[in-house]
């Protein structure tokens, strides 16, 4: 390997382990608030702040907003790194960030529920309302960790009991009388948690859930299941729109639940139907990442500057999903309000996320080989942070792209020096 990108590789690997993990939870939290490790994370929620669910119901904003997005991703990156070097450390973290994905289902007491995140302070509190994109990458990290040779005898029943355990939930609870929403722990509506009639880069989530219950447990119940929707699923997902603009994290995640399926089905008529679908996502995300690359162009801030404590910034009413009458700011009983964070470190983290999420999306697809300029531009930037100073967790999905690179044999050769 390349000795430059080997020692960003393992500045960013040596970052999300010092400074984004807390090892009383065994979860990656959102940001870092201080390099002083003892204040680092000073801004978590207090219990009684999560109680009331404040700032909001999906603490966005706090820093305990996605930590299964982090746990998925970064337990793929161990997987990867173990496939590509055998570091046999990576066995003992895999069984770590496992342990708090764990958590993150078990804490709260709702059987196949997940958290977005579970408090430090007290191991168990937790926010009510988590997302259908928290629930992917739970999905997605532990059946690839059931999958992987780092988990044990007794961590792959414990997964696949996980996956199943998430499959009943969806099965019980995503039903026309809930509008087909995961629904908040209180058992009221969710936001950002429709699974069907939903967007159409959203269609292959759900589907996603039965059919990795039906690999981990091989009960034909959950096959049925997941080709009930993914059937008619995927013939939308083709339908997707080329023209718009595309968010990394919608593209990221839609790709991670068709790489799933990918991997999964043996049927050659779905199987190059995922395929394709995956092919249109990686072709989506190069567009957006040379749109990224031109705006980082005139970027003039710091990709290390840190977040000032959610406590101490503006708020306003999240809107999108409110009643739309304005006879209330409350939305199934609570306010949806949301921190806003500095200009400098919303572009600073913004920039660190997606150049990983959009590298992700290109190249989870299997049969599709990337622009060269896509694979420059990537690399180019991942060499870029001083990751001894980062702050965010976007840190994590510049490593998922470096790795799943890493992967892809035939183009390593376009690794720039």
């Amino acid at each position: 390997m390349n000795s430059a990108i080997d020692a960003k590789i393992t500045e960013a690997w040596n970052f999300i382990w010092d400074k984004l993990f807390l090892t009383n939870t065994n979860l990656f939290y959102d940001y870092i608030t201080s390099h002083d490790n003892q204040e680092r994370f000073k801004h978590l929620p207090s219990i009684e702040e999560i109680k009331l669910q404040a700032p909001n119901p999906c603490g966005w904003g706090t820093g305990m907003e996605d930590s299964m997005l982090n746990g998925g991703v970064a337990m793929d990156v161990i997987c990867l790194r173990h496939e590509q070097t055998g570091d046999e450390a990576c066995r003992q973290l895999a069984e770590k960030v496992f342990k708090g994905m764990c958590l993150c289902a078990e804490a709260h007491g709702q059987k196949g529920f997940v958290a977005r995140s579970v408090s430090p302070r007290d191991k168990k509190s937790c926010y009510s309302n988590s997302s259908r994109d928290q629930f992917t990458l739970f999905v997605y990290g532990v059946w690839r960790f059931w999958r992987s040779p780092l988990s044990d005898k007794k961590s792959k029943e414990k997964a696949r009991d996980l996956l199943i355990a998430t499959a009943e939930y969806c099965k019980k609870t995503i039903i026309p009388e809930n509008d087909f929403n995961l629904l908040r722990l209180d058992g009221k509506k969710a936001m950002v948690s429709k699974m069907q009639d939903c967007d159409t880069h959203e269609i292959m989530r759900l589907p996603m859930f039965y059919a990795a219950a039906w690999d981990a447990s091989g009960d034909e119940h959950w096959r049925d299941m997941y080709l009930k929707h993914a059937e008619s699923g995927i013939e939308l997902n083709l339908q997707i729109d080329r023209k718009c603009g595309w968010w990394d994290i919608a593209l990221s995640q839609m790709q991670f639940s068709l790489r799933l399926l990918y991997e999964v089905e043996t049927r050659d008529d779905l199987r190059g139907k995922y395929a394709e679908a995956l092919n249109i996502g990686a072709e989506l995300a190069e567009l957006e990442l040379e749109k990224k690359k031109t705006e980082l162009n005139v970027f003039q801030g710091n990709l290390c500057t840190i977040n000032t404590p959610w406590r101490n910034q503006p708020f306003r009413i999240r809107d999108e999903e409110n009643t739309g009458l304005h006879e209330s700011s409350l939305w199934h009983g609570y306010q949806y309000m949301l921190p806003k964070c500095t200009l400098e470190y919303y572009k600073a983290s913004d920039f660190m996320r997606s150049f990983g999420n959009l590298a992700t999306s290109v190249f989870l697809s299997p049969k599709r080989k990337p622009n060269e300029t896509t694979i420059k531009n990537f690399m180019e930037f991942f060499q870029t942070p001083d990751y001894k100073l980062c702050t965010s967790a976007g840190a994590i999905n510049l490593l998922e792209g470096v790795y799943l690179y890493l992967n892809k044999d035939d183009e390593k050769s376009v690794i720039i020096h």
